[in-house]
């Protein structure tokens, strides 16, 4: 594509946004979400996606098959 790797652009988002910041802003989607009166089951399934995308910029999950860290996408902060 643009002749960059996967590793390039973690770097380069992880300098632009600290992965803390892309936490901090994950849980404000998530009181959002909860705000707007969604159920609790769609609560999670939306935040499922979006904590496994923050984790993929961060460095802390890499998609495909077998990877064990899938069955715990969120972290206990996530869940609360």
């Amino acid at each position: 594509m643009l002749g960059i790797s996967c590793g390039d652009v973690h770097r380069l988002i992880r300098e632009r946004v600290p992965p803390a910041d892309l936490r901090s802003e994950l849980d404000r989607f998530k009181a959002e979400l909860r705000a707007g009166g969604l159920k609790e089951s769609t609560v999670h399934a939306y935040l499922l996606g979006s904590s496994l995308f923050v984790r993929w910029l961060a460095g802390d999950y890499v998609p495909g098959p077998g990877y064990s860290g899938r069955a715990r996408a969120f972290t206990a902060e996530e869940r609360s």
